[in-house]
């Protein structure tokens, strides 16, 4: 082995935990997001969402769903610039009654998801 061969091999060696860690959070989206409540009345619950982008990669919200209830008023799609904010509303139905806690995941697409615990 020459000198040059190893040092290309160990630069090789070094550069593995990089590009371990580039593909870490591969799926998640890089966002932070909070859910106000602004209406609860018979089974039915509006909800005020707040994405901040936290990357400088713009992204496309795509959708959100709810396990056990119906969204009667969804949002589009809607572009997030990076480093943007986007506020979102949408109204829910749980037919059989509100539950005590819930999940709503919001969808970036190819850039993942995000879930957030709800409790009304």
């Amino acid at each position: 082995m020459t000198l040059t061969t190893r040092r290309a091999a160990l630069l090789g060696l070094c550069a593995l935990p990089t590009l371990a860690l580039a593909h870490g959070e591969h799926g998640r989206a890089s966002i932070r997001a909070s859910a106000k409540i602004t209406r609860n009345r018979n089974n039915k619950l509006r909800l005020k969402i707040s994405i901040l982008n936290l990357s400088s990669k713009a992204m496309v919200f795509d959708s959100m769903q709810v396990d056990g209830a119906e969204i009667e008023t969804k949002p589009g799609s809607a572009p997030l610039p990076g480093f943007g904010a986007l506020d979102v509303t949408c109204d829910l139905h749980f037919a059989q009654g509100t539950p005590e806690r819930f999940t709503l995941t919001l969808d970036f697409g190819q850039d993942g998801q995000e879930h957030l615990q709800i409790v009304p």
